[in-house]
């Protein structure tokens, strides 16, 4: 079981791109019990005129400290107190690593080994909900084991416009 080492760096896993829903809880195999951030990210209409960078802001970030090791934990949003996240297809997951070694472990996919990262000039000024980063791509062939769950029954929810609505308190991760 391996894991990424990189402090104050962000990953984002391509091919977890998410569709229109409510997020309500993440989902990651842990490796240790350091503190991370699981992040959702959305495209912004930056120019970019070299073509080899991706600008996306920040749009809602949970921050755990791992109950477990060497285990799988379930986070649940409305467990910690915290509203879901209203998503759109073409946001992505993103994963920061604040304390070595970092928490989510990952297993080798060479089928596209390919990732977004961002690795700041500053690890002590953090990130924040808005912020616009510009991620440079990175061969990474490697898949976090972490996951983002979505309710795609938006009928639940009274305001769907917003990006962030109220957890139903019996959504459960199939």
């Amino acid at each position: 079981m391996s894991g990424v080492d990189s402090v104050g760096y962000v990953f984002l896993l391509n091919d977890k791109i998410l569709t229109d829903g409510v997020l309500f809880a993440y989902s990651a195999f842990m490796r240790s019990m350091k503190p991370i951030r699981f992040q959702i990210w959305r495209p912004t209409n930056v120019q970019n005129p070299a073509g080899n960078k991706t600008y996306l802001e920040l749009l809602a970030e949970t921050a755990i400290t791992p109950s477990v090791e060497v285990k799988r934990e379930d986070l649940y949003l409305a467990s910690q107190f915290l509203p879901c996240v209203r998503v759109k297809t073409g946001d992505k997951l993103g994963y920061t690593i604040d304390e070595a070694p970092g928490a989510v472990s990952y297993s080798f996919d060479d089928v596209d080994p390919t990732a977004l990262q961002y690795s700041p000039d500053n690890i002590t000024i953090p990130i924040e909900i808005g912020d616009v980063v510009e991620f440079d791509p990175l061969v990474f062939p490697y898949d976090f084991n972490l996951a983002a769950y979505v309710d795609t029954n938006l009928e639940l929810y009274n305001d769907t416009q917003g990006d962030f609505v109220d957890c139903p308190p019996d959504l459960l991760i199939p």
